[in-house]
């Protein structure tokens, strides 16, 4: 009778769908569109559709995401109560984290320009003469940011920042390239009048593992990377992007 009944569960568990066996990772996202969109209750972006691309090619892993403010998150990976999406690599938090042994993309800040305008910038000495709209509060790279001799109109929001640009109230401005493409989407405008005439930065994200996992976190790292590298090769990243410009 016993046997049976251990054989019955044996059984049960078995035939389980996969879901319900899988271990959840909690992954922290903070909102910025369109690497990170809370809409309606869903999570959805570039880095969750990324993170759920890879998760599907682990058996056993089934990925959550926890909307949270940067400063939360960075408390809660120190905690080890959290993973995270998507993180800039700084040297101080690899005391704590492990990164992916690959990055999931690349955040590029760009000086963006009419293509009538046939603006040409190969040194920001050339923005000299022309107003540069800019975001407010948002870090460009310290290059520009600290260039205080150029003329700067400052928006409160990369909606605002848009809406004035296409206005023709500024000349050029300075933006993500993901988020650019994304707000004229959302905000009706043609994004093909515009064109990237100058880089300012380019920074890659990571997805990030607490160390309190031990050897679990520093594998689940380098297993990401490895997906993440397969992934690019095979154009999946460059399609997830592709939805949200």
């Amino acid at each position: 009778m016993i046997m049976k009944l251990v054989a019955t569960l044996v059984m049960g568990i078995l035939l389980l769908p996969v879901s319900a066996m899988a271990e959840k990772l909690v992954f922290a996202v903070v909102e910025w569109p369109p690497v990170v969109i809370a809409e309606n209750g869903q999570i959805r972006g570039i880095s969750p559709d990324i993170t759920r691309e890879v998760c599907k090619r682990i058996p056993g892993i089934e990925p959550e995401f926890e909307l949270l403010p940067l400063k939360r998150a960075l408390k809660y990976l120190k905690e080890g109560k959290v993973c995270m999406a998507s993180l800039f690599y700084k040297e101080e938090r690899s005391r704590f984290l492990y990164y992916s042994s690959d990055y999931q993309y690349k955040v590029v800040n760009s000086i963006v320009a009419p293509k009538k305008s046939r603006i040409k910038v190969t040194k920001l000495d050339d923005l000299k003469d022309k107003f540069v709209g800019v975001m407010d509060a948002y870090h460009y790279g310290s290059e520009f940011d600290d260039r205080g001799d150029l003329k700067k109109a400052r928006a409160r929001d990369l909606s605002e920042l848009v809406r004035i640009f296409e206005k023709g109230r500024v000349d050029v401005i300075a933006v993500e390239e993901n988020g650019f493409k994304f707000m004229c989407r959302e905000l009706g405008f043609d994004k093909n009048r515009f064109e990237s005439v100058y880089t300012l930065s380019e920074k890659p994200f990571y997805t990030v593992f607490p160390k309190t996992m031990g050897p679990k976190g520093e594998l689940m790292a380098d297993k990401f990377g490895k997906i993440l590298r397969q992934i690019r090769e095979e154009g999946v990243i460059q399609q997830i992007m592709d939805k949200y410009r």
